[in-house]
This record gives structure tokens, sequence and C-alpha cells, in this order.
């Protein structure tokens, strides 16, 4: 059973009760390589995050869309995998699709509820679509560590086989972007208590 809800969460808990989508326990070199991986997926939640409060509509979705093909191209880079933006895109759009109700559509109506003046622009940027953004983009890093840490490529990564996976993690996502916002948030509080 993978880990969930923790910002260094690309783990397996018990290799004994592994699913087939988990990543097996291995090496030291996995070990490290999966440390490296979750610091990609990171940066790239928390840059998504940052690109989904901005408050011009379209604008966040094209960014967004930077930094998730941002983060397939590190991943590949990380894996030595040739990384492949045509596929990537199609792999994208495909698992971005699979979100029930369809996240593209949800992006682009919270990406349109900025344009109303000021509850739209609050509502869409700093609560839903910062949310949103960071975990698909959560969801899809881990999608591809999975898959490359098996061996596979851009060529034999099937959205139809891993869809339920990337599902799980975007559930896994939402949990986990939600804790980090909430540690971000109590951070100050903690600092300026201990000051006093």
């Amino acid at each position: 059973m993978v880990k969930s809800a923790s910002a260094s969460s690309l783990e397996v808990e018990n290799p004994a009760v592994a699913t087939e989508d988990a990543i097996p326990v291995a090496s030291e070199e996995t070990t490290s390589r999966l440390a490296q991986a979750d610091k990609v997926v990171w940066n790239n939640v928390y840059w998504s995050m940052g690109i989904g409060a901005i408050p011009v509509p379209i604008v966040d979705l094209v960014g967004l869309a930077g930094f998730q093909l941002r983060l397939t191209k590190q991943i590949s880079e990380l894996y030595g995998v040739a990384w492949n933006e045509h596929a990537a895109r199609n792999i994208i759009g495909a698992l971005i699709g699979t979100i029930g109700g369809g996240i593209v559509t949800r992006l682009a109506l919270v990406s349109l509820v900025k344009t109303l003046p000021f509850a739209g622009a609050f509502v869409g940027g700093v609560v839903a679509m910062p949310v949103i953004a960071g975990a698909s983009t959560y969801a899809l890093g881990r999608v591809f560590v999975n898959h490359f840490e098996k061996g596979g490529d851009f060529l034999s990564l099937s959205p139809d086989k891993v869809k339920g996976y990337f599902k799980d993690q975007y559930e896994v996502g939402k949990k986990a972007v939600g804790d980090a916002v909430k540690r971000t948030k109590e951070a100050p509080a903690a600092e300026t208590a201990a000051a006093n």
C-alpha cells in the first residue's frame, strides 16, 4: 500500500502488500532516486499552485500546462528516459480528462470565475484553482515516477492502464496540497509565537 498525504510519499509502506501500481522498495540507489523525484514533483506542485493563484483567467491554465510539461521533462531526465513532448502532452491531456466531471472543465470554470469582481478572484485564485492545479500536478508526477521506476518510457505509458492510479493520486494530492497549505499558514503564526 502506498503511503499517502505526506509531502514525501514516493515510497511503499509495506512491500509485502504493494499493489501493481505501487513502486517496490529496493536499493539505496532507488531510494535516493525516489527522494530526488519527490523533490521534483513537489517543486512543480508548488509552482503549479502559485500559477493557479494568478488572478488572470486563461493565463493560469497556460502556465499550469507549462509546469506539468516541465515536470515530465525533469522526471524523464532523472530516470534517463528520452523526453517526448508530443507524447507527454497527449498523456497529460488523457489523464487530466479522466478525473470525474473532467478536471479540464473544472480548471476552465475556476479560471473563468476569476473574471467576477472581488469574490471571483478570491474563490478562483485563492481557494479552488491552486488546490486543483497542485493536486493534478502531484498525481501526474506520481504516475510518471511510478512508470519510469518500473523501466517504462513515454511510448509505453498507456493512460487507460494508469487512470485509476492517477485518480487515486489526485485524491492523495488534494489532501497533501491542503496539508502543505495548512503548514504554510501555521508557520508564520508559530514563528510569531516563538518570537514573543
